[in-house]
């Protein structure tokens, strides 16, 4: 019974884990939808996808090739959310650091 529970919550956990890298932490969005997210919300879509996307890193590097593309989904959702800043706003590239230190400081 205990064998049971152990392998029916591991399960669970790379199911939810799957899930998250997939959409590096959901902030995986259409083109379109991120057309309409104003310049505060596409700041933060990029510093999250860049948070996430160097610590999916460390794990590579660390030798858990498993998280390899959760790498690539956040270096795309990155690119594009940059190319949608620079199209709609003008903007440079988000200073996530300075934008939200308590979050990228963590």
């Amino acid at each position: 019974m205990k064998k049971i529970l152990f392998i029916t919550s591991v399960l669970i956990m790379s199911v939810n884990s799957f899930a998250d890298e997939t959409t590096c932490e959901n902030t995986k969005h259409p083109l379109d939808e991120l057309r309409y997210m104003d310049e505060k919300e596409l700041n933060w879509n990029y510093c999250v996808a860049k948070k996430f996307g160097a610590a999916y890193l460390k794990f590579v590097q660390l030798g858990d090739y498993s998280r390899l593309d959760a790498v690539g989904v956040c270096t795309k959702v990155q690119k594009l959310t940059l190319k949608v800043l620079k199209k709609e706003y003008g903007a440079e590239t988000p200073d996530c650091e300075a934008l939200y230190p308590d979050f990228m400081g963590d």
